[in-house]
């Protein structure tokens, strides 16, 4: 310590796009990549990544190439990403109305105005509090984990569904359930960016999607010993990448006995 009271920021992103008044978006500070692209996602369906060409930050001077983006619809997260990087806070941008309405409740909540769309999500996450067997719920967290699997590098807090975990009962743990193997770890990673645990998730919640996810197991195929033992297999994979959730979701597990 030199004596000099410094103080360190640290923000999620390093850069943000702004308007140009010649009309366009441009980084505030100059990128410099290979292969950095800009991206967008419509929040009517906001799991789908729109790839709008390369970006050339060693174009027009200072911060690049302006960027031109066609007439949107409705309301998008404009970014530029490399890789699974993404390099700019994602910008909201809500051009003109959207003609079709989208076709899952996710994203006709989310293509809302914000109070709108925060109030319609907290409808969401009680709807599965309420049922997460039913039809809609099913669809609802197919629709979040599609959103989730898609990320690749922009944070979960992006998107407001991320933080209704804690409130949306069965949701979380039932992305586990029913995601591929393949996809475990991605989902278990989400919590990385929010400010909860895995762990901090009640037992209730955990026996809400173990039974949730028994019936639907059922609903596809009338054999309630294979559901078990599918149910059993998933428990096992997701105890052997996060040991810490074994005690909330293995119903045969016992804590070793301690010995002096």
């Amino acid at each position: 310590h030199n004596g000099s009271n410094d103080d360190w920021y640290v923000t999620e992103f390093g850069n943000v796009l702004g308007w140009e008044p010649s009309g366009g978006w441009r980084p505030k500070t100059g990128i410099v990549g290979e292969a950095v692209r800009i991206c967008g996602r419509f929040l009517g369906a906001p799991e789908k990544e729109i790839d709008y060409g390369g970006f050339d930050g060693l174009n027009a001077g200072l911060g690049g190439q302006l960027i031109q983006l066609p007439r949107l619809r409705g309301p998008w997260l404009i970014y530029l990403r490399e890789g699974s990087r993404v390099l700019t806070r994602p910008k909201f941008i809500d051009d003109d109305p959207v003609h079709d309405l989208p076709q899952q409740r996710l994203g006709r909540a989310m293509a809302q105005p914000l109070l709108l769309a925060r109030e319609e999500l907290t409808r969401i996450a009680n709807d599965i509090v309420a049922d997460p067997a039913s039809p809609e719920a099913i669809k609802t967290t197919r629709a979040v984990m599609d959103l989730a699997l898609s990320l690749n590098g922009l944070p979960p807090q992006t998107f407001e569904i991320f933080s209704k975990f804690d409130a949306a009962g069965a949701l979380a743990p039932l992305l586990l359930y029913r995601c591929e193997e393949q996809h475990l770890s991605t989902i278990l990673e989400l919590f990385d960016g929010l400010c909860s645990s895995w762990t901090l998730l009640p037992i209730e919640v955990w026996d809400a999607a173990f039974q949730a996810q028994g019936t639907f197991l059922v609903s596809r195929l009338d054999d309630p010993q294979w559901a078990l033992a599918n149910i059993s297999e998933r428990q096992n994979e997701i105890a052997a990448r996060a040991p810490q959730l074994a005690p909330l979701i293995c119903r045969d597990y016992s804590p070793l006995a301690y010995e002096a």
